[in-house]
C-alpha cells in the first residue's frame, strides 16, 4: 500500500513519463520493500530537481550519503557549528523530538519538531523546535513560541526560558546570559555575542489577531 501510495505521488511530482517510469524502476531496485526509504526518498526528490533520469540518479546518490552520514556522524569544530544528528536531540529531554535531518529547499537542510502543546488550555500556546544548515553540519538553532492565548502566557514563558537554558548548556557549554534571560521573560528584542555565535530573541507581532498574538524566537547562530 505504501508503494503504492508513493508511486501515485511520484506521478505528480514527475512530469516526464519517461523520468517516471525510470524512478519507479530504481526505487523498486534500490529499496526493495523498505516502504521507510521509499517515504523519505520520495519527500527528497519533491524538494529538489527531478525533471531527467540524471536528477534521478543524483536523487539516489545524495540519499545513500544522507544515510551513510546518519550512520557515521561526522565530528564538527566547535567554530563551525554542531553535528547535524547531535544538533536535533539537543532538547529531546524536554519534549521537543525532531524529524529527520533533511534536504529543505536548495541548499538548506532541517529538521524540525511539531508545535507542541505548552498547556492543555483552548487555543493553547505552542512551542517548536527547529535545526538547520547545510548537508553536513548545523549552523542554525532556533526555539520558537507562539503565543495565542494571553492568559497562560507566564507558563508559556517558563517553558520558553527552560527551553532554552537547555538549548544553551547544549549548544555552547554555558548558562543562559541574564541579557538573554531577561529579553526572553520581559519579550523584547536582543542581540549579542558569544564565542562565535550569535544569541537573538525576537518578537513579532501577529497582525489584526484579536488575542494579540505574538511569536518570540531564540536563536543560535555560527557568525559567518
Amino acid at each position: 500500500m505504501v508503494y503504492e501510495s508513493k508511486f501515485i505521488h511520484l506521478g505528480f511530482i514527475v512530469q516526464n513519463k519517461d523520468v517516471l517510469k525510470f524512478a519507479k524502476k530504481k526505487a523498486i531496485q534500490n529499496f526493495k520493500f523498505n516502504a521507510q526509504e521509499m517515504v523519505r526518498w520520495t519527500g527528497l526528490l519533491s524538494r529538489r530537481e527531478r525533471g531527467t533520469r540524471q536528477d534521478i540518479i543524483i536523487s539516489f546518490q545524495e540519499f545513500k550519503a544522507m544515510k551513510e552520514l546518519e550512520k557515521n556522524p561526522q565530528l564538527i569544530p566547535k567554530e563551525d557549528g554542531w553535528s547535524t544528528y547531535s544538533a536535533k536531540e539537543f532538547l529531546m529531554s524536554k519534549g521537543l523530538i525532531t524529524n529527520y535531518y533533511e534536504r529543505n529547499f536548495e541548499e538548506e537542510w532541517m529538521a524540525s519538531t511539531h508545535s507542541i502543546k505548552v498547556d492543555d488550555q483552548p487555543f493553547a500556546n505552542m512551542i517548536s523546535y527547529y535545526v538547520m544548515g547545510d548537508m553536513h553540519k548545523v549552523t542554525e538553532l532556533k526555539i520558537r513560541l507562539d503565543v495565542t492565548n494571553s492568559k497562560n502566557k507566564t507558563s508559556a514563558i517558563q517553558k520558553m526560558l527552560i527551553c532554552s537554558s537547555k538549548l544553551c548548556q547544549k549548544a555552547i557549554e554555558q548558562d543562559l546570559p541574564k541579557t538573554v534571560f531577561d529579553a526572553i521573560k520581559n519579550v523584547r528584542n536582543i542581540s549579542l555575542g558569544v564565542q562565535n555565535k550569535s544569541l537573538q530573541i525576537n518578537k513579532e507581532d501577529w497582525l489584526n489577531h484579536r488575542n494579540k498574538a505574538y511569536t518570540i524566537t531564540f536563536t543560535i547562530k555560527v557568525k559567518l
